[in-house]
């Protein structure tokens, strides 16, 4: 009875003991499992994927196309995955490419976000302008701007859009030029055609003979129309500026953002016809040289066939 009593306890020991050795090593497995991912490169990929995944939904709520930033995401997460693994298994892990894809979202939404706020200034400028000005010669640019935009490539949205108030600048200053021609016409051209037909043909051909001799003062008018037209945009975009800052100060129409925007675009395109007219009257003065040059030499072959 007393053998029977030492084996049912030795048994009874040797459970528990047992026991014992399964929880340690259970506890040891999950302590582990828990704690390998642990190491700083990790810590910092995974700081970088949550900072990435809160520009994602900034994007998101902000009604954004998002396709781009979920391709660099996704491909962030499952190297981050890949190389957790390794590190579980006591591998040397490389988070390199989570954190280059994971501050490539970061950077999209902020150019994403800057795009969109001048494309919504762009498009309340283009609309305006459309009241009073014929753009449908730049309708194959407005649509290149909403299409970058809705591809995602916002760095050609914010280059495109500077192009089209450069653009649209030169529409509208030309247009306004032409009204005040067409104004100050006081029969259509039709008629006039009908009613002076033998005159223009002699006015054509004396205009072909007078091109051909005054070739070189042809040039110089246009070097001059060039200075005037470049003068008139100058004009238009320093009116333009005087509204807009009358909408922000005055009427309080504009906001800060908007008029900021619109404000730098206009001293560019200023600065660009400041550019052009230095250059433009350098042309004419040596052009006007030449023809100083020409007429000394003219003035001397009279005096030697006198003599």
């Amino acid at each position: 009875m007393v053998n029977k009593f030492s084996f049912s306890r030795t048994v009874f020991f040797l459970a528990i003991l047992l026991l014992f050795a399964i929880y340690n090593s259970t506890v040891i497995y999950a302590y582990t499992a828990t704690n390998y991912s642990a190491s700083n490169e990790s810590l910092n990929a995974q700081k970088q994927i949550n900072s990435a995944k809160d520009c994602f939904d900034e994007m998101s709520n902000r009604g954004l196309p998002v396709k781009r930033v979920n391709e660099s995401l996704s491909d962030a997460l499952q190297l981050y995955d890949g190389q957790q693994a390794l590190e579980s298994k006591g591998q040397k892990a490389n988070y390199q490419l989570v954190l280059e894809y994971s501050q490539e979202v970061c950077q999209i939404k902020e150019k994403s976000f800057k795009a969109d706020d001048e494309l919504k200034v762009f498009l309340d400028e283009f609309s305006n302008t459309q009241k009073s000005t014929n753009l449908s010669s730049m309708q194959e640019d407005y649509d290149n701007i909403l299409r970058s935009f809705q591809e995602e490539r916002f760095e050609d949205t914010l280059n495109l859009i500077e192009k089209g108030y450069k653009r649209m600048s030169e529409i509208e200053s030309t247009q306004t030029s032409a009204k005040l021609f067409y104004e100050s016409t006081t029969r259509s051209i039709k008629s006039f055609f009908i009613d002076n037909w033998e005159e223009i043909l002699i006015t054509c051909a004396v205009a072909i003979f007078l091109l051909i001799f005054f070739w070189k003062s042809i040039r110089k008018v246009r070097v001059k129309l060039k200075l005037r037209n470049l003068a008139l945009q100058k004009q238009t975009l320093n009116k333009l500026i005087q509204k807009l800052q009358d909408d922000y100060f005055m009427t309080k129409t504009l906001s800060e953002t908007e008029y900021h925007i619109k404000l730098e675009k206009f001293k560019e395109m200023i600065r660009d016809i400041d550019r052009q007219i230095p250059l433009l009257k350098e042309e004419f003065m040596k052009l006007a040289a030449k023809d100083a040059v020409s007429g000394i030499s003219k003035g001397k072959s009279k005096k030697r066939s006198k003599a």
